[in-house]
């Protein structure tokens, strides 16, 4: 996770310095939040890596609030791509090279209207629609297992964020999504000596998110 702690660093080091040079023009119509997912940075710096938080799945998020409205449209997308290698221990006396590389694509994007509680506080209620996309594949000496997924659904959220500043705040939210899951799975044999073996299933599932997260966000 260094990289993303790097690009929440850049991305507040360039936010505070932005802030600093501009000036917020209160009569604008809309504004635009450009956010960071900062929840693994916030962890490690007040719980030194005591404390595990499961991160949701979107470390960007974009917000367009029209002001005489306080109606906003909102979008966010997160993205994992790795690979790895490494070598298991087949049957006590030979060592298998396996090789794993995954794709992992979500995004969300839907709609809010934002209400002030309290100076500087704010309540957020909305709805999204969500999608995403998932690639899996294990290559054990030329015996590959390939797993692909996607899903779509939506639901409402409700979240509260606090401004720091005219141009900076924090946010966290929580939703309720209902999913309709699609997962397929291929696993062939070195030299074909196995006929291929596939495998398809679907799935709805109810996922409820607790608002523990914090995005840290710009205003433009």
């Amino acid at each position: 996770m260094k990289f993303i702690n790097a690009l929440f660093f850049i991305f507040l080091s360039v936010s505070v310095s932005f802030a600093q040079t501009e000036q917020l023009a209160t009569n604008k119509e809309k504004t635009v939040e450009i956010g960071i997912n900062a929840t693994r940075f916030i962890n490690e710096i007040i719980s030194f890596n005591s404390f595990n938080t499961a991160l949701n799945s979107y470390l960007l998020t974009y917000k367009s609030l029209d002001k005489s409205t306080n109606k906003a449209f909102r979008a966010g997308i997160g993205m994992s791509i790795g690979t790895s290698k490494n070598k298991v221990d087949a049957n006590q006396s030979t060592f298998e090279e396996r090789k794993n590389t995954f794709i992992n694509i979500d995004i969300r994007a839907g709609a809010e209207k934002q209400l002030q509680i309290a100076d500087k506080w704010f309540l957020n209620a909305g709805f999204d629609g969500i999608a995403g996309y998932t690639f899996d594949k294990v290559d054990t000496d030329g015996n590959m297992v390939n797993d692909y997924s996607f899903y779509t659904g939506g639901g409402p959220i409700l979240g509260v964020q606090f401004m720091l500043t005219d141009r900076m705040g924090l946010l966290t939210e929580g939703a309720f999504y209902v999913r309709y899951f699609n997962h397929h799975s291929k696993q062939s044999f070195e030299n074909n000596s196995v006929e291929d073996i596939k495998s398809q299933f679907y799935s709805i599932g109810l996922n409820m998110t607790l608002p523990s997260n914090v995005i840290f966000f710009i205003r433009f």
